[in-house]
């Protein structure tokens, strides 16, 4: 029986990259259970395998960057730009592989890599929409016009990940400061004071100061932030960008004490975290506990953290079959109209989030 973190990481990598069905419309597959299309669901898969492909076995690897050079090859041909804001976790990783020398891209191959990305990067900066307190909106690619005046807790993992790696590459101080204001405005706009727990999301429309929406306390919105938190501060390690660390680790502490105190005794979260009655969900308990042990590793948490990390660590490797499946994870959410539609969204398919998460999360183990 595989048990372990590192033999089921390789299973859950093995499997993930197995969700590639070349020559297959997207539209013929299952959505979620497929990376054949450019959208945040195969990035997140995407993100997960290149940030782990270096605790794998050399002939597993071999398939990633085969995999790697192939993906981007076809999509960058097929598939035009979104502005939604999701769709840049694809963009973090074509960058962080264009500069990765494992990867045997052709000099020409890395230039053309660099300018898409410098492009969409531009873009981004100059044309993604903010709300009047400067804070990104949560475009989506359907082009919902209530996207437009929202933000949403998966922002900072999605787009303001990406523009805070691409400015730690380029040694941007400026970019790099604004997507620490990035991380303050979000949480400023979504943390509910009664529970230091992140909203779904939030809505500057239809009342004096915005609403909240649903209300929803979402797990796997709460692990977005919590994780993106998280990869951040790792990124503000690189000693020229440090002096932002404690800026961002007393924004965040309040989002990381809260989510400890709502972990449930089995070491999960619930999909509806401050509901006893909403089910466990394995891709919030991944993200979570991957953002308290790299919070811990890091030196931003203090270590009575990683406890908490390691037990959820422990649910969510109950939760992985033998053969890589990563069970118990909740379908995609959009922001919904009542609570209860939270508890009817299923969580019994494989889906490509789960997968990324959990490599997350084993990574860190």
């Amino acid at each position: 029986m595989l048990s372990t973190p590192e033999t089921k990481l390789a299973a859950v990598f093995r499997r993930t990259l197995a969700m590639y069905q070349p020559g297959q419309p997207a539209g013929s597959l299952t959505p979620g259970a497929h990376l054949n299309s450019w959208d945040w669901g195969p990035g997140i898969a995407l993100y997960a395998l290149h940030r782990t492909y270096p605790q794998v076995d050399a002939a597993l690897q071999k398939e990633y960057f085969d995999f790697f050079k192939t993906w981007f090859a076809y999509n960058l041909d097929t598939r035009p730009p979104t502005p939604a804001i999701n769709s840049a976790i694809l963009i973090n990783v074509l960058w962080s592989g264009l500069h990765d020398p494992a990867i045997s891209l052709a000099p020409m191959e890395r230039s053309v890599y660099r300018a898409y990305c410098l492009e969409r990067v531009e873009y981004y900066r100059q044309h993604a929409i903010k709300l009047p307190s400067g804070v990104f909106a949560h475009t989506v690619a359907t082009g919902s016009p209530q996207s437009k005046s929202q933000v949403w807790a998966d922002n900072l993992f999605m787009l303001v990940l990406l523009l805070g790696r691409v400015a730690v590459s380029l040694g941007d101080q400026a970019l790099f400061g604004q997507m620490v204001d990035q991380l303050e405005l979000h949480y400023k706009h979504l943390t509910d004071p009664a529970t230091g727990l992140l909203y779904h999301g939030w809505q500057a429309t239809g009342a004096p100061e915005g609403r909240h929406l649903n209300g929803a306390l979402w797990g796997r919105g709460n692990g977005w932030a919590a994780l993106g938190a998280a990869e951040l501060l790792e990124l503000a390690a690189t000693p020229a960008f440090s002096g932002y660390q404690e800026r961002m680790r007393q924004a965040s502490m309040p989002h990381w004490t809260a989510l400890q105190r709502y972990q449930r005794p089995s070491g999960q979260w619930n999909t509806l975290i401050d509901q006893p009655e909403s089910y466990p969900e394995t891709s919030a308990t991944a993200a979570i506990s991957a953002a308290f042990l790299k919070g811990v590793r890091l030196g931003a948490l203090p270590p009575e953290f990683a406890g908490a990390g390691q037990k959820g660590l422990a649910a969510t490797l109950a939760n992985i079959s033998d053969t890589g499946d990563v069970l118990g994870v909740s379908g995609s959410t959009p922001l919904l109209d009542r609570l209860a539609d939270y508890n009817a969204i299923p969580n019994d398919q494989v889906n490509t989030w789960g997968q990324g998460l959990a490599l997350l999360a084993l990574a860190e183990g």
